[in-house]
């Protein structure tokens, strides 16, 4: 099947998309999850894969929604027999009715449809929601439910600051105990409550487990680690193919979103990956995946920011792909719109904006506009006077000038 990409400068088509540690019950929606985000701008609980989504039905609600069917077919035995129900009699009309269990979204769905009431009516007397890992006759087992959602999802800033940190210091992967788990690892306790905060915010009451680990041969400091069950990840994979290690791709649809989902987006990638030198005035950021790195660099050129060339570097894990930003003018902006979470960074940040520059330090291409402007104002200046004017040496200027491709400037 074919999906439709949405890069930043064009449209273009793709075959056959490569899943990671997903399911083959969840291709389908994730094949979708490319083109969802063009098209909208949130998520409803039927974008998922309905097979193993279970809900429970506000009360009232639920009461009338089982009465209703209950009489279109003159009882609960043929009312099941319809759905593939067995034992109607306890399991829809005194389990299902009474809110003592969950039901299959799927079947909710059927009987919404049967008895016209709309998806939308159903979507919003849902107060609980989860995803069943393995269905049996007795029922199967089930992660921790999201109780009183927040339907339909809001793709909105809280989102994407929450899927930055998943690109960051996050990953979705699939265990046979725990379906397909999303976790969120970091040693700043600070970005993992704030976190917590951003799924609650943007899902509903959600209780996520958190360990700490702290094994000196493997974290120089303590790390936090805080997950959350599958039915989070469900959500988040219907709009975001996300792939492991180094087949992490950028995600494409970021480009067309509004300034300020693009700000937290960055915010949230270098709070988990980046860093800042006060000494050298640069913060810099780095990832394995040489074109999700690439990714970040036209994002900050597509926000206002100039950053490094992307370069490469082998460690004894592999290579990894860096960028920095660097001068007065970038920083300012990235101080000023984007910033940091993370605390320790955000005072380097600060410190760095305070402490200021002994002189301007021309990003690329302003050196060029500067001379151009003192040359169109004066015309006999010399290349020693630019350099006083513009605090720098004449053999800077010189050099500027040789490339512009100026003529001979007298130095006295």
């Amino acid at each position: 099947m074919k999906a439709v990409l949405l890069n930043h400068k064009q449209l273009y088509t793709t075959p056959n998309l490569h899943m990671t540690y997903v399911p083959l019950g969840c291709v389908a929606f994730i094949n979708k999850a490319l083109i969802f985000m063009i098209m909208k701008k949130e998520i409803h609980i039927w974008d998922l894969s309905v097979e193993k989504i279970y809900i429970q039905l506000r009360a009232g609600f639920r009461e009338e929604f089982f009465d209703i069917g209950y009489s279109k077919f003159n009882g609960w035995r043929k009312f099941g027999e319809f759905f593939g129900i067995k034992r109607a009699d306890t399991l829809m009309a005194i389990n299902w009715r009474s809110g003592t269990n969950c039901y299959p979204l799927k079947v909710i769905l059927k009987i919404g449809d049967l008895i016209d009431i709309s998806r939308e009516e159903i979507e919003k007397n849902i107060i609980q929601v989860k995803y069943k890992t393995k269905i049996n006759k007795r029922g199967g087992s089930s992660g921790k439910p999201i109780n009183d959602p927040r339907l339909p999802i809001k793709i909105d800033a809280e989102f994407i600051e929450m899927l930055g940190h998943i690109c960051g210091d996050g990953t979705i992967g699939i265990t046979r105990s725990k379906g397909i788990k999303i976790s969120y690892i970091n040693s700043e306790k600070y970005l993992i409550d704030y976190f917590n905060l951003l799924v609650k915010r943007v899902f509903g009451d959600i209780k996520p487990y958190v360990e700490m680990r702290n094994n000196p041969n493997q974290y120089r400091r303590p790390n936090y680690v805080i997950s959350y069950p599958s039915i989070v990840s469900h959500f988040i994979l219907s709009v975001y193919n996300y792939k492991t290690g180094e087949r992490l791709e950028f995600p494409q649809f970021v480009y067309d979103l509004d300034k300020n989902m693009k700000y937290v987006f960055l915010r949230a990638l270098f709070d988990d990956e980046g860093s800042v030198n006060v000494k050298n005035k640069h913060i810099k950021i780095g990832l394995k995946p040489l074109g999700f790195v690439q990714g970040i660099k036209n994002l900050l050129e597509d926000v206002g920011i100039r950053s490094s060339d992307v370069k490469n570097e082998t460690r004894e894990n592999g290579h990894m792909h860096y960028l920095w930003i660097m001068g007065k003018e970038n920083l300012t902006f990235f101080y000023d719109r984007i910033n940091f979470n993370h605390p320790g960074k955000r005072l380097k940040l600060k410190t760095i904006i305070e402490t200021g520059w002994s002189f301007e330090r021309f990003s690329n291409g302003l050196a060029k506009k500067r001379i151009l402007e003192i040359l169109n104002d004066r015309k006999n200046i010399t290349a020693d006077k630019i350099a006083r004017i513009l605090e720098r040496s004449p053999r800077v200027i010189r050099y500027h000038l040789k490339n512009m491709g100026v003529g001979m400037v007298e130095q006295n």
